[in-house]
């Protein structure tokens, strides 16, 4: 009998969303800092921010038609061919965007190619996490730490790309000429996330399918049209459901820390006639998602295991909901090391439930609906409800407000109720700790 390594199956696991995790978030350090200028040029300085952060943001819309995808192919072809995929596909994204010529130089083409580009990269993160999260938790099925290495460790490659995407940045910001960094220095760091996402779809190829897809292989075979397709007929109530649970991690993390109120701390700055270069923007997010962010999807795995699904995740939202007022109020003392504690303590209550709750999503469904089921349920809280609130109305608010200032009272409190809407599904839904996924039905 074949032996599978959970530890191996993690790595890959891990390796791949952190490079994928490691574009997503350089495109956010980039639209803050050089894609208003470089792509979206405007008198408006609030409407070029706005414009560039809803491209940054709007990958959030492939999402879902990503999980639906490879999650046909995942559950009716194998996780593992699947998961190869969905790295090669946003390498393209990636290396698209970094080819994308300025706006002086090809006029509204620049920013359509953006557009394009980030839609397709995130086609390819839409089937990444849930499939990554249900292969883990697969092979890993009778291990006693499955929670940890299927939510814990999947969510740590997201926190370790969110760093060195961050830290990259911040150096070549450093290192090079401001003229120099908006040329092709950026560029050139979406160029090495191509690099490695190719390489962690190698690492993956190396690797054995998932001991659960094996056993149900021949039945598959015989069924029907597709899982994804029986996935929304069946479970279209659940899945919708469960994905306002996941909606507060982006918009709580990609929206709000990662994009707006680091804008905020920029624009009081500017306010009082101080310039803030784009590495003190980046500094402050590396140094939270380093401390908050890897510690954060640890402890969440951890405490899945002891506490169950259910409770982590509720512990979670209402510390998120809390604790982003208390941001609001640091980030205008423009205190720095304040500022950076503030984000790392974010950064680890919002990524504590993060955790637990790809567990929660894998073990809700069949196995011959996993892939597609979980994949649907975090991409539509990600991507329809996240992507929507961020690259819509939460720029919108930046744009009709007059700017950030103006606007980061409301985004931050219509955040918080966000993350109290996730805490009461996740109070009606049902805990899953102690099931064999081999078991759960339809």
């Amino acid at each position: 009998m074949v032996k599978y390594s959970v530890v191996k199956t993690s790595m890959a696991g891990l390796i791949g969303t952190m490079v994928e995790f490691y574009d997503f978030f350089l495109a956010g350090a980039t639209a803050i800092t050089i894609w208003p200028t470089l792509f979206f040029p405007s008198s408006i300085p609030a409407l070029a921010l706005a414009l560039s952060i809803t491209a940054y943001a709007i990958s959030y819309i492939g999402r879902p038609v990503g999980a639906l995808i490879f999650g046909h192919f995942g559950d009716s072809r194998g996780r593992l061919s699947a998961l190869i995929w969905t790295l090669l596909i946003a390498s393209i994204g990636t290396i698209g965007v970094a080819l994308v010529p300025s706006y002086a130089s090809i006029g509204i083409i620049a920013p359509a190619l953006i557009i394009l580009f980030r839609i397709l990269f995130g086609v390819g993160i839409g089937g990444e996490l849930g499939g990554a999260a249900t292969w883990i938790s697969e092979v890993g099925n009778q291990s006693k730490l499955r929670a940890l290495w299927s939510g814990g460790f999947v969510q740590l490659g997201g926190s370790l790309g969110i760093a060195l995407s961050t830290g990259l940045f911040t150096l070549t910001a450093n290192i090079l000429p401001s003229s120099a960094l908006i040329s092709w220095g950026w560029r050139l760091l979406f160029g090495i996330g191509a690099v490695l996402l190719i390489l962690g779809a190698i690492m993956r190829y190396k690797l054995s399918e998932s001991p659960l897809f094996l056993q149900e292989k021949d039945r598959i075979k015989q069924r029907k049209g597709s899982p994804a397709i029986m996935a929304l007929k069946s479970k279209w109530k659940t899945i919708l459901l469960l994905a306002l649970i996941a909606m507060y991690v982006p918009i709580t993390l990609a929206g709000v820390i990662q994009s707006f109120l680091p804008s905020y701390f920029r624009a009081l700055e500017l306010q009082h006639g101080v310039h803030v270069p784009p590495s003190l923007i980046t500094e402050i997010i590396l140094i939270g998602s380093v401390s908050g962010g890897i510690i954060g999807p640890v402890v969440g795995g951890v405490l899945s295991n002891i506490l169950g699904r259910k409770k982590t995740i509720m512990i979670s939202t209402l510390g998120t909901a809390i604790l982003l007022y208390i941001a609001l109020l640091i980030y205008s003392t423009r205190a720095f090391p304040a500022i950076v504690t503030m984000e790392s303590i974010v950064y680890l209550i919002a990524l504590i439930g993060n955790a637990a709750l790809t567990n929660l999503f894998v073990e809700y469904f069949p196995t011959e609906i996993r892939y597609s089921a979980s994949s649907l349920v975090y991409q539509i809280g990600n991507g329809i409800y996240g992507g929507v609130t961020i690259s819509f109305i939460y720029t919108s608010l930046v744009a009709s407000l007059g700017g950030i200032i103006n606007a980061i009272s409301p985004i931050v409190f219509a955040t918080s109720g966000i993350a109290i809407i996730s805490f009461i599904v996740t109070l009606l839904s049902r805990e899953t700790k102690d099931l064999d996924l081999a078991k759960v039905s339809t």
